[in-house]
């Protein structure tokens, strides 16, 4: 008799072969999705090896590791009250007070809360400072974790940059410029430590690290008259850093891919030995759920990520990839994905700010030389900095405006429109919908 009819005449016995011939199948493409997805990644450079992964961020000596000495000193951080979230009220930065704009006075109840917080913290800032005096660091954490990241090392690593920064404010306040110089320097250094973790959250710790640090150098140098060549070594500092590339973003990226596809290729594994089971023929969904999951993870992650980071940065961000949260199917990979924009979007901020800094630096290292502000950038290249920084959100050179009371380096900021120096009344650089500015006071303390 006809196998095919025999199978139309028992409708089971039909759904048995095609149970059984879908188990097989899908052990196939199991087993191809296993060996494949993987190596195919690599040599399309989307991703890193375990071992790329870990040599990135290489094990360090003790002895020279900075990364303990910021660990020591997070342990020693002291509040105002037992609950570290009970923020002291006059105390700006750490605390609940806003800081006065960088042209006036520090009310003296919250420079009482200033020095008292900078004396109650005098043991942290000796390890954070020793830690920032070393050239290597590298955090005891597992780099191939992606998913269980150490969020409490990363918010005690924010709050080392904000003591830091009340510590600058201090000096600024005994009109100590050398320390106050120091305490931005460890600011830079703090802020770099994480630069080579290839974590997609280091890195925006390690972003709104450099924002705070930005916020300290342009109140600092309107209080306080560094020396100028503190203020060359600063300028040098965050020139040298990573705080202007794409390279920890992309390692990051990288790492956080590998995982991913690890993951995913984790879902097929046959730990129970079943690969006969006509069980497997439901894995046959399986499979085209992860392959759209890989498809989507490369597709609109990764092939973009490379290539936006070909791109000058503002286009970066236009090119960053949108997710379909209603494609259930897509809706692990939207996950993974919808930290990239982020990441973009905070690296460019990270850029605008960072240059805003140095070229603000290299504008008072000019006002000190010829004793007053600039009219223009163009007095201050090429003697004092190289070239006037590329705003990142337009690819213009940064914009400068001069008046009688101030000097404003200023960025279009995210929306990308130039409103001649105007921020928002919080005056926030990594929040705010209107220009990114760094201000210089004519009557400053630097002047």
């Amino acid at each position: 008799m006809n196998p095919l009819r025999m199978l139309l005449k028992n409708p089971w016995s039909a759904v048995g072969a095609l149970l059984l011939f879908a188990g097989a199948l899908s052990a196939v493409l199991v087993q191809y999705v296993q060996s494949g997805w993987g190596d195919a990644h690599r040599r399309a450079g989307y991703t890193l090896t375990e071992t790329e992964a870990e040599a990135l961020y290489p094990q360090v000596p003790d002895a020279e590791n900075a990364a303990l000495d910021y660990l020591r000193a997070a342990d020693r951080v002291t509040y105002f009250a037992d609950d570290k979230t009970v923020l002291q009220e006059d105390l700006p930065v750490a605390g609940g007070a806003e800081l006065p704009e960088p042209n006036a006075p520090i009310p003296p109840q919250m420079a009482r809360s200033i020095r008292e917080y900078v004396k109650r913290n005098e043991r942290a800032l000796e390890w954070v400072y020793r830690g920032a005096a070393k050239t290597q660091v590298r955090f005891p954490v597992d780099v191939l974790n992606v998913a269980s990241p150490d969020m409490d090392r990363l918010s005690h690593l924010r709050e080392l940059g904000r003591l830091l920064y009340v510590d600058a404010l201090r000096y600024a306040l005994d009109n100590q410029p050398s320390q106050a110089a120091d305490a931005l320097m460890a600011m830079c250094a703090l802020s770099d430590a994480l630069s080579r973790e290839p974590l997609l959250i280091s890195q925006l710790v390690r972003i709104a690290l450099v924002g705070i640090t930005a916020d300290a150098i342009e109140q600092t140098i309107n209080r306080v008259s560094l020396p100028p060549e503190a203020l060359q070594r600063l300028q040098q500092r965050l020139e040298d850093s990573d705080f202007q590339t794409f390279d920890p973003m992309h390692a990051a990226a990288k790492n956080e891919f590998r995982w991913g596809v690890t993951w995913a290729e984790s879902q097929f594994a046959d730990e129970q030995g079943d690969r006969g089971s006509p069980w497997l023929a439901f894995r046959l969904l399986h499979l085209s759920g992860w392959t759209v999951f890989n498809e989507t993870l490369k597709d609109r992650g990764m092939k973009v990520v490379l290539a936006a980071g070909e791109m000058p940065p503002h286009q970066a961000i236009e090119a960053m990839p949108e997710v379909d949260y209603n494609d259930i199917r897509a809706t692990v990979a939207g996950l993974l994905l919808n930290a990239l924009p982020r990441l973009y979007e905070g690296q460019v901020r990270c850029i605008a700010t960072a240059s805003l800094a140095r070229t603000g630096l290299a504008v008072e290292r000019c006002r000190r030389a010829h004793g007053g502000l600039p009219e223009s950038l163009d007095a201050v290249t090429p003697e004092f900095i190289a070239a006037v920084p590329t705003d990142p959100y337009t690819g213009e050179p940064l914009r400068y405006k001069r008046t009688d009371e101030e000097c404003i380096v200023f960025s279009a900021g995210p929306n990308g429109q130039y409103e001649c120096g105007q921020a928002r009344p919080d005056g926030s650089r990594l929040r705010h919908e209107g220009d990114m500015v760094l201000r210089l006071y004519a009557g400053n303390s630097g002047a």
